[in-house]
């Protein structure tokens, strides 16, 4: 396999798999949505100490919050993703 290499803002070169790599990876994390636990309440239709639960209960796996500066900030596609994987079929026959 034959990579064109690319020259860099530093002056190394790169082959543009890497380039596109890095650049996916960048613009992912510049367009994720961070909010305070008090937003995330809202945007989930429960209280702040629903929130604190599911984050202290291991079997439901809810995504951890970053703390800057003593404030927890959630990101919102990794709660997105968190709720999508429980979503139930409707459709799906029901067990006996």
């Amino acid at each position: 396999m034959v990579f064109e290499l690319v020259q860099c803002l530093d002056g190394r070169q790169h082959n543009k798999l890497w380039q596109a790599t890095i650049m996916r990876e960048m613009t992912k994390t510049l367009t994720q949505r961070y909010i305070r636990n008090k937003a995330l309440s809202e945007y989930l239709g429960v209280t702040p100490m629903t929130i604190f639960r599911w984050r202290r209960d291991p079997k439901l796996d809810f995504p951890q919050a970053a703390v800057v500066n003593g404030v927890e900030y959630t990101c919102l596609d990794e709660i997105d993703t968190w709720l999508k994987a429980r979503v139930v079929n409707r459709n799906a026959p029901k067990a006996k």
